[in-house]
């Protein structure tokens, strides 16, 4: 093992409970380290793992950013990993990589991938993701105080969103769903994990599929601008809609996840 992922936690945790980092934050550099340590070749650069696993995606950067913290935290050793011209020319990949890229398979491919899961809690977080549109790591960060199911839906509270924003997210109506998430939360409460999985591990489960989580959040914004069109609403209230509950800080940002669907 290249990193010391025990390690890490704990001190990201540490931060977190001294309330210096999101635990959202914290969830997803661990996801990145644990991701690079499994990937990684000998001999290879942590940079050029970083390139194998980013290939067209906007995720370099969040690589980048777990990769440093670990130099200066753990290391204490800045610029030991990650640094001169290989550093600089993934910053310049990362930069080009396309924020709202197209999914990489259509809606009912992925829909179809997701149901033909074995693992019930797995496939239940995933479809969770598609009617939801939350981060992986806020899926996975989900407690049963979290998730309320009532005869209108899925209600979902995130604590502690992107720049540690709490907000309230209604899941796109889907029976089935609500009722296998309902069976598998039976017997948990408070702040039992609505998951028994990481970040990461759901991710890995995810990626062996052929499916970038990403992707999936970018699905349901398309499906929840289509649905608030539907409802009457115009072209800049349904994407203010889109943008409130995927928890974008910039409308613009919400356009690049619609693409085709906003430029039409």
């Amino acid at each position: 093992m290249m990193f010391d992922i025990d390690a890490y936690r704990k001190h990201l945790y540490q931060l977190v409970r001294a309330q210096k980092m999101s635990r959202l934050t914290a969830a997803g550099y661990i996801s990145c380290l644990e991701r690079l340590d499994e990937q990684i070749n000998p001999g290879q650069s942590v940079a050029g793992a970083i390139r194998e696993l980013c290939k067209d995606t906007q995720q370099g950067g969040k690589y980048i950013a777990a990769v440093k913290k670990y130099e200066r935290d753990i290391l204490d050793a800045p610029k030991s990993l990650l640094y001169g011209q290989e550093l600089f020319d993934l910053r310049k990949q990362c930069k080009q990589a396309p924020i709202g890229r197209e999914p990489v398979l259509p809606e009912q491919t992925y829909l179809r991938k997701i149901n033909r899961l074995n693992n019930e809690t797995v496939r239940v977080a995933l479809r969770l993701q598609v009617r939801s549109g939350l981060r992986i790591a806020e899926i996975g960060d989900l407690r049963a105080a979290d998730i309320e199911i009532t005869e209108d839906g899925i209600k979902l509270f995130i604590r502690c969103g992107k720049g540690r924003k709490s907000r309230h997210v209604d899941a796109i109506k889907d029976v089935f769903l609500e009722t296998h998430l309902k069976e598998l939360l039976e017997g948990k409460s408070g702040d039992d994990r609505a998951f028994d999985y990481s970040t990461a591990y759901l991710k890995k489960k995810a990626n062996a599929l052929g499916i970038p989580t990403h992707d999936l959040r970018r699905i349901n914004s398309r499906m929840r601008y289509r649905q608030q069109r539907g409802n009457g609403f115009g072209r800049r209230e349904a994407r203010r809609q889109v943008q409130k509950q995927l928890g974008h800080a910039q409308a613009a940002t919400t356009s690049a996840y619609l693409r085709k669907e906003w430029s039409e």
